[in-house]
This record gives C-alpha cells, structure tokens and sequence, in this order.
C-alpha cells in the first residue's frame, strides 16, 4: 500500500515534468489555488540520497490543492494520486 502511494507520487511529478504544455497547466493550477509557496517545486527522490524520499513527499503534499484542480480541469490527462494515497503519504 505504502509503495503504491510512493510510486504514484514520483509518477505524479515525471508526469507533470514531461511536457511543457503539462507544467504550464500545473503552475496556472498553483496560481488559482494561492496560498502555496511556488518555489519550493516538486522534488523527485534519488536512490543514492537517503533523505530524498522524505523531501519528496514534503514538497508534493504542499501541492495536494494544486494536483487536485488539475484534476478538475484536465481530467484527461492527470496523474493524480488518489485521496487514500494521499493519506498514507501525510501518514509518512
């Protein structure tokens, strides 16, 4: 279960990464959320870095609001943790 939420967190962010077309929808997505703080980014996990795992959850749960408005307004093309996953990863 935990690993499913894991994969599906680092698949959330390769996809958001892999076309411009996708990162100007999630930033337009941040913009009419407000109150998030941009700079931080999605981070992705290294195997070599012991910590990244950690940091990558921190960084993705900040845009939880922002994920789910993409949901919302580009239901085709979204890959989008689900609500359970997102409790298992608050839970981390």
């Amino acid at each position: 279960m935990v690993g499913s939420a894991l994969k599906k967190i680092g698949d959330s962010i390769k996809h958001m990464r892999a076309l411009e077309a996708r990162k100007t929808a999630f930033k337009e997505c941040v913009l009419q959320v407000r109150g998030i703080n941009a700079k931080v980014g999605l981070r992705m996990d290294v195997a070599s870095r012991w910590n990244s795992t950690y940091v990558m959850l921190a960084s993705e749960i900040k845009y939880q609001c922002a994920f789910g408005c993409l949901v919302i307004c580009y239901r085709n093309d979204v890959h989008c943790p689900s609500n359970d996953d997102w409790k298992r990863v608050k839970k981390m």
